[in-house]
């Protein structure tokens, strides 16, 4: 197995969270109170999702007011959605999040589970897939190293709570929106 098992018990301390939250509005001036900012914040990005970058903390969010999901991706390591109230958008299914990524050409070549007694030892895609065909209720988060058509690597952390933590701010909120299909707007 690859540099994975380093990484194992501790996440790297370089990664920055993005999260996903649900059951906001659809109005743009509702959804800028619920997040507890103002509606100028906010501007048109694509398929219909709407962007507001904030300094304190340092992050931004994305959101599809028509799905009434909202993805905040921090820009500082480890820095949590800035909210009272945090509500999933949809628990994440982690086997359809994996091959969600790979039909968008990124690739799960090994990893490891994480259930209540802990994580896995280092597994290849076939035995993730098959782990997670079988007991798709038991593991709550997957740590991997992804690849791309480019063969660009890429370490990654996924939580059936919609949450992933990586080094790109981009790729992490491009791997949520194809986990909750908000790509294809």
């Amino acid at each position: 197995m690859s540099g994975l098992v380093s990484m194992i018990h501790e996440r790297p301390l370089d990664t920055i969270r993005a999260c996903a939250i649900g059951g906001l509005p659809s109005e743009p001036a509702l959804i800028a109170a619920a997040l507890g900012l103002h509606p100028a914040q906010f501007g048109q990005t694509r398929r219909g999702a709407m962007q507001a970058d904030i300094d304190l903390p340092r992050g931004f969010w994305r959101v599809w007011p028509e799905h009434g999901i909202g993805l905040w991706i921090g820009r500082d390591p480890g820095q949590a959605p800035p909210l009272l109230w945090w509500r999933p958008a949809a628990e994440l299914d982690l086997l359809q999040t994996i091959l969600r990524l790979g039909e968008h050409n990124v690739w799960l070549y090994e990893g490891q589970l994480r259930d209540e007694s802990g994580w896995t030892e280092p597994l290849s895609l076939k035995a993730i897939y098959d782990e997670l065909r079988r007991q798709p209720d038991t593991f709550e988060a997957l740590l991997g190293e992804f690849g791309n058509s480019s063969g660009r690597s890429q370490s990654a952390f996924i939580s059936r709570t919609g949450c992933v933590e990586m080094s790109s701010p981009t790729q992490a909120v491009r791997w949520l929106s194809i986990a909750y299909d908000l790509t294809s707007d």
